[in-house]
This record gives structure tokens, C-alpha cells and sequence, in this order.
């Protein structure tokens, strides 16, 4: 602070300029301090509701207390609000060169003596109403008399004055520094309160100018400095220009790659349509060559057709009628007709068959004997082999091999744990639910997957035995005489007992099921 002081004292000069600047900083400390005291009286009042109940016999008095100190928060905000106009008038006047007489420093001082006196006030309630507030042990409840005695003693501590109600010294300090500071605001706006300074210029720049009227540069130097400055200058417009003209290159040659590109895939997509187009004429070409051969052949067929026809209505004119008005004998020229036409389509296949044949026969005469000659044996021999019914039914075999493997991975990966300790059955174990959601169904759904797929292992290894061994799959061996299943039939009850002499048979038991299976 002591060094502070002194270079205060050595660089800061008694003028109207600092003046100024300490009105000013007056006027924030004001502010700051109106923000004190009303953010404290703010916190007071909360402690009071929160620990003196509102429903009890003091309830009025708490609620008037608090509207108290809403009213004082909200005055000392309004007086901040006044104080923050004075600084923008302040402001305004340093901005013109303009500061207030040296007189108004009076007016200044007596605010901010009030403003520091009130945030002094409020804090010093605050921490004897938390002192109160904080006493250790306590079960009564605390009373508006207790508060009230704690503030009245806070009040005769600092101004020494005895007041009845709360708030009262309170709000007269407050008033009276609202008052004081609109004076201050009208007379921060009054001009013929004010005079004119000089602002000297800053330290740097008389610096700057020291050290340049000492700098002594020749006439030559100059003007060579003048003229790199400006052959820099030039070069680097040059540069930019260039720059600028490469990178309008660059743009305009992506937009050439970029259209090149278009190009080339319209004019694929044009080909591809061309020859889609091609395709197309060609296929209605065909189309329209088979419609006009439909028609030739329709055109005929009704040629023909109305022909039969005619000729059937002749003839029926020609032909006796019967009693009834049929007519016999085109029955019977009917049935003669459909069996004329079954032995002309006998005829026609036994001719076709007799034409294959002579074109074979006449093949045949023009080839040379592929029997007979040894060199041409090879054009008798199949180009692949046939498989032989054994190695068919190895390669089914085999291939139904790699299914039961494939099925094993399958059952492997696919099962589950059954879970005994998830939170379904925890919580509910009586309770109803679906029986594929039962540990029990689970668990012999696996058991009856896995059963299914070693019987169908078993299956295919029994077949790859037989093939090994030469037989074909699916036979079984004969099964002796001896060998055959034997069969108890006694009488056996669903107990276990059997039943002997005249009893009815109620159920029939196999001794040897492995031998009844394999017959």
C-alpha cells in the first residue's frame, strides 16, 4: 500500500482530470454499496421466516417485518439505479472534457459516507440476527420481541439512537441518501457547475515522440527505405494476384473434371439406352412376325372351321331323320370319324419313329466303325463316368454327415442356460405364466433337440456302416429264427401285478424292444 501511495502521489497529479475520475469511482463505491446492503436486508429476511413461524401468535409481525424489508431492498435498489445516472453523466462530461468545481467534493464524500454507513447497518443485523439464530442447545422457538431487541441493540451500537419500530433508523438513512444522490444527479447535469481541462497525451505517446526526435535518419536512407517499402508492396500485390489467378485455375479445372465426368456418364447411359433401344425393335420385330403368324394361322383355322361347318350343313340336309328327330347316322359317322383319327395318329407316330430310325441307319453308314477301329474306341467311352450306386450313396451319406455336424454346431451355439435366478421367478413364483417361459419346459425342450440329433446320428452311422461293408443303405440284415422278438403277453396291471387265470388283459408289455425294431 505504501509504495501505491507514493507512486499515487508522484504520477497522479492534483488536476480536474483526476478529479473527475475520483467523482466517479465515488459514485461505483455508492453503487456497490446499495447492492450490499440491499442483498443483506434480503438474507435477513429469509432467516427470519425460516426460523420464526408465520402460523403462530407473532405471524402479523413477521409478515410486517418482512414487507419492511421488501420495501427497503427495493429502495435501495431504486437509489442504485439513481447512482447509476450520476456515473453515466460523469461519464459523459469526462467523455467532453468537462468536469464538475473542485467545491461538489463535499456532496461526494457525504454520499458515500451514508452509502458505507447503511451496508455497515445492514451487515452488522445480519450477523447478530445469525448469532441469534446459531445458539447451540436451544428447543424454544424464537419471537419477533427477541428479534426486534437484537436489531434495536445494533441500531443504539452504531448511531446510538433508541428507535421503536425495526426498521425506522433504517429507512430515514436510506431516504435521506436517496435525496442526496438525486441532488447529485442534478447537479452532474448542471454545466455551469463544470470547467473545461486539457487531457495531456498518454505517456506512451510522449515517449514515442522522445525517442523519434532523437532518431536522426539521413535523406538517402529514406527514400531507399520509401523505395524497398514500396518494391515489398508491389511484389506482394503480384503474389496475391497470382495466388487469386491459380486458385480461379484450379476451380475452373475441377469444374472441367466435374463435367468431363457428367459427360462420360450421360454418354454411357446413353449407349446403354441405345442398345436397350436396339434390343427392344428387335423383340417387337419378333412379336409383330409371330402376331401376323397367329393371324395366318387364326384366318385359316375360321377358313377351315366355317368349311366343316358348311359341309356339316350339307350333309345333315342330305341325311333321314329318325322318329324323334336325331340323327343315327351322324352319331355313327362320329364315332367312325374318331377312330379313323386314332389310327391315322398310330400311323403318323409309327412313320415318325420308322424316319429316326433311317436317319440313325444313315449316320451309322457314313461314320466309320468306331468298334473295330481300336484308335477310335475312345468316342464310345462316356466323357465323365457314371458313379456307381455305392459311391451315390457314400457322397448322400457324407453330405448328411456335414448336415449332423452343421446341426451339432447349431445346438451348441444356439442353448442357454437356463436362468434359476432371474427376477420373473424370484418375484413371482406361484403366479401364472406361459409354460415355454417354465425352467421344467426349457430344459426338456434341450433334452428332446439333443435326443432327436443322436438318433439321427446314430442313423447316419448305422448307413455308413452298411455302405463300408457293401450293403445298401436303409437294408438290414435277416434277423434268425432264433433271433426273433419274443413277445411276453402277460397280463400286467398299471401297478406292476400281473393277472393270471380269466383276468382281462389291460396292458401288453415288449421284454425285447431293440429285436421287435429291427424286424
Amino acid at each position: 500500500m505504501a509504495l501505491m501511495s507514493h507512486l499515487a502521489e508522484v504520477h497522479i497529479s492534483e488536476s480536474f482530470e483526476s478529479y473527475a475520475d475520483d467523482v466517479t469511482m465515488r459514485v461505483l463505491l455508492m453503487q456497490s454499496h446499495l447492492e450490499s446492503t440491499a442483498t443483506a436486508i434480503l438474507h435477513v429476511k429469509g432467516m427470519t421466516q425460516a426460523k420464526v413461524s408465520s402460523v403462530d401468535e407473532d405471524g402479523e409481525l413477521i409478515e410486517h417485518f418482512a414487507k419492511q424489508a421488501d420495501a427497503l431492498i427495493s429502495h435501495s435498489r431504486s437509489a442504485k439505479v439513481v447512482a447509476g445516472k450520476t456515473v453515466r453523466s460523469l461519464e459523459e462530461l469526462k467523455a467532453r472534457s468537462l468536469s464538475l468545481t473542485l467545491d461538489t467534493s463535499s456532496a461526494f464524500e457525504r454520499c458515500q459516507t451514508s452509502a458505507q454507513e447503511l451496508a455497515h447497518y445492514s451487515r452488522k443485523i445480519g450477523e447478530d440476527l445469525c448469532e441469534l439464530f446459531s445458539v447451540e442447545g436451544r428447543s424454544d422457538r424464537y419471537t419477533y420481541e427477541e428479534i426486534q431487541s437484537t436489531v434495536q441493540r445494533t441500531t443504539n451500537a452504531i448511531f446510538n439512537i433508541t428507535q421503536v419500530d425495526v426498521f425506522e433508523t433504517f429507512g430515514n438513512k436510506l431516504r435521506t441518501l436517496s435525496n442526496n444522490l438525486a441532488d447529485l444527479g442534478s447537479m452532474t447535469s448542471d454545466l455551469e457547475l463544470t470547467i473545461e481541462f486539457e487531457r495531456p497525451p498518454a505517456p506512451w505517446v510522449l515517449r514515442s515522440q522522445e525517442i523519434k526526435s532523437r532518431k536522426l535518419i539521413s535523406v538517402d536512407a529514406e527514400e531507399e527505405i520509401r523505395k524497398l517499402r514500396d518494391d515489398v508492396h508491389e511484389r506482394v500485390m503480384q503474389l496475391r494476384i497470382r495466388d487469386k489467378s491459380l486458385e480461379e485455375s484450379a476451380v475452373k479445372i475441377e469444374l472441367l473434371e466435374a463435367r468431363t465426368r457428367d459427360a462420360s456418364k450421360k454418354a454411357d447411359r446413353i449407349n446403354e439406352l441405345e442398345r436397350f433401344v436396339d434390343t427392344a425393335k428387335v423383340r417387337e420385330n419378333e412379336l409383330t412376325e409371330a402376331i401376323e403368324v397367329q393371324k395366318r394361322e387364326i384366318k385359316s383355322l375360321g377358313i377351315d372351321c366355317q368349311r366343316w361347318k358348311e359341309a356339316a350343313n350339307e350333309r345333315q340336309a342330305f341325311e333321314p331323320r329318325s322318329s324323334d328327330g336325331n340323327h343315327p347316322l351322324a352319331e355313327k359317322t362320329t364315332v367312325a370319324t374318331a377312330r379313323e383319327t386314332e389310327a391315322l395318329q398310330r400311323e403318323i407316330s409309327t412313320l415318325q419313329s420308322t424316319v429316326r430310325y433311317l436317319h440313325e441307319d444313315n449316320q451309322k453308314a457314313r461314320l466309320p466303325d468306331v468298334s473295330s477301329s481300336s484308335s477310335l474306341a475312345w468316342l464310345r467311352e462316356p466323357l465323365v463316368k457314371p458313379k456307381t450306386p455305392q459311391e451315390e450313396s457314400a457322397n448322400r451319406i457324407k453330405s448328411e454327415g456335414q448336415d449332423v455336424f452343421h446341426e451339432m454346431l447349431n445346438l451348441v451355439s444356439d442353448a442357454k442356460v437356463v436362468d434359476l435366478r432371474s427376477r420373473g421367478l424370484q418375484e413371482n413364483k406361484l403366479g401364472w405364466r406361459k409354460r415355454s417361459e417354465t425352467p421344467a419346459w426349457q430344459l426338456m425342450s434341450q433334452k428332446e433337440d439333443w435326443e432327436r440329433w443322436r438318433q439321427w446320428r446314430n442313423e447316419v452311422v448305422a448307413k455308413g456302416r452298411n455302405v463300408s461293408r457293401g450293403e445298401a443303405p436303409g437294408t438290414r440284415k435277416p434277423v434268425p429264427r432264433s433271433a426273433a422278438p419274443t413277445i411276453d403277453f402277460g397280463s400286467v396291471g398299471l401297478g406292476g401285478e400281473k393277472f393270471e387265470g380269466n383276468e382281462p388283459l389291460r396292458e401288453v408289455q415288449i421284454v425285447d424292444p431293440e429285436a421287435l425294431q429291427a424286424t
